[in-house]
């Protein structure tokens, strides 16, 4: 197992664009006897300049309704030398289904269609439509951090990453420059998660007010 987590922090110094977790996990650690990562590896684990965005395709490691509780989700994201942003459940997760969550964000990642995290993870949800337990698994995973956060190419020529060259443009779990994420500029519109949450407390006022007229 230790030659494991040493390769599993080796691979995340290295500055990939997804850090993707397939396993068992609690609420602060991956893994269950053994334990490839927890809490307590953030002290000394550090990722320099731009951090990756962790998809962790597992259960409870994005917990956030019981008070006092620090998920590994939560951690990963207030640590800032560790991850840009956090996608994980807050519940038990069904490992077939959470495996086409992750196959679809690594397509949306890899097409170039959408530069924003939080509308890429939108657009994996789908996926699970017609699902057996399909709407609970929607329900459980959400994203810590900025939903309006960008994955940019770098503008870095030459070199194998060079974004010119077709083999090196797109999704590179392995290329720490192919592609970075940018929260260094902040965003003039409105993110699209947020706006939903506007127009829902909008019209929830709105049918209070009716009620109330009605009586």
């Amino acid at each position: 197992m230790e030659s494991t987590r040493a390769l599993f922090f080796d691979e995340v110094r290295k500055r990939p664009r997804l850090v993707s977790y397939f396993g068992h996990s609690g609420t602060q650690a991956f893994g269950s006897t053994e334990r490839l990562f927890t809490i307590e590896d953030l002290e000394t684990m550090k990722i320099d300049e731009s951090q990756p965005l962790f998809s962790n395709m597992t259960c409870l490691s994005s917990r956030f309704a019981v008070p006092g509780l620090v998920s590994l989700g939560k951690a990963l994201l207030l640590d800032d030398q560790a991850a840009a942003a956090v996608w994980g459940p807050s519940g038990v997760s069904i490992d077939e289904q959470a495996t086409l969550l992750a196959r679809r964000l690594l397509n949306e990642l890899s097409s170039g269609e959408e530069t924003r995290i939080g509308l890429m993870i939108n657009r994996a949800f789908p996926v699970l439509a017609e699902a057996e337990c399909g709407r609970e698994m929607i329900g459980i995973y959400h994203m810590f951090g900025d939903p309006a956060l960008r994955v940019v190419e770098s503008e870095d020529p030459g070199g194998p990453n060079d974004p010119t060259d077709p083999a090196s443009t797109g999704f590179d779990s392995g290329g720490a420059g192919s592609c970075s994420v940018d929260w260094s500029r902040p965003s003039t519109e409105v993110p699209f998660l947020f706006l939903l949450s506007v127009l829902a407390l909008a019209w929830r006022r709105r049918r209070s007010a009716t009620l109330r007229s009605k009586r």
